[in-house]
């Protein structure tokens, strides 16, 4: 018996709109240079605009449509992808002078 039989549900099983933009959190994997970890990432997904942050401990940010975003993990560079939220309001006071009471 499988949950559909044993509580008499539909069950229906879907995921963001493959066209809805949002921003997102790459990690590289180990190993992989991290200025030509940046280039890969950046082209994929269209240029350097589309990355929101860069750290050079091995993660960027990438604003991107959700099903460009999840073509990531198929590049053997990336180590983990996923999606993050963005205050837009604490990230602009976190690089600016405002936070400095």
């Amino acid at each position: 018996m499988d949950v559909r039989e044993a509580f008499d549900a539909d069950i229906e099983v879907k995921g963001p709109d493959p066209s809805e933009w949002g921003h997102f959190l790459v990690e590289r994997r180990g190993g992989v240079d991290h200025e030509a970890f940046l280039r890969l990432v950046s082209n994929h997904v269209g240029g350097d605009e589309f990355v929101v942050i860069d750290s050079p401990g091995g993660i960027v940010v990438v604003t991107a449509p959700f099903a460009l975003a999840e073509s990531l993990r198929q590049l053997p560079q990336v180590a983990h992808v996923g999606g993050v939220t963005v205050d837009p309001e604490r990230f602009r006071r976190a690089f600016t002078a405002d936070h400095v009471n």
